[in-house]
């Protein structure tokens, strides 16, 4: 028998026109950075791993939607500002906005 997860998590949907574009240069521009593994496709969701955590993103076609988790409240804030933020600084433009809510593992 499997014990809780022993990790923290966070969701967020984002109403964005487009939302399934977004996705795609949320990832790629995530997907640069020398801290963040190749982007993965599973089963509809894009899934970074981060150094700390880890992002699964999708599109509904009007909603981005976020799902983080780390292993900490701490790191949890570093990927939750590093995915929020660049998603807000990318859509500047269109006045995206990030709010997250806490899940339970």
């Amino acid at each position: 028998m499997e014990g809780p997860d022993p990790s923290v998590h966070a969701h967020a949907e984002v109403a964005a026109p487009q939302a399934d574009a977004w996705v795609r240069r949320l990832a790629a521009h995530l997907g640069r950075r020398t801290d963040v593994g190749e982007p993965v496709e599973e089963a509809g969701w894009t899934v970074l791993r981060l150094a700390g955590g880890s992002c699964s993103m999708t599109g509904t076609g009007s909603a981005v939607v976020l799902d983080v988790s780390a292993p900490d409240d701490a790191a949890l804030a570093v990927v939750q500002d590093l995915v929020g933020g660049s998603l807000e600084r990318l859509a500047a433009d269109e006045r995206l906005r990030v709010g997250w809510e806490r899940r339970p593992g």
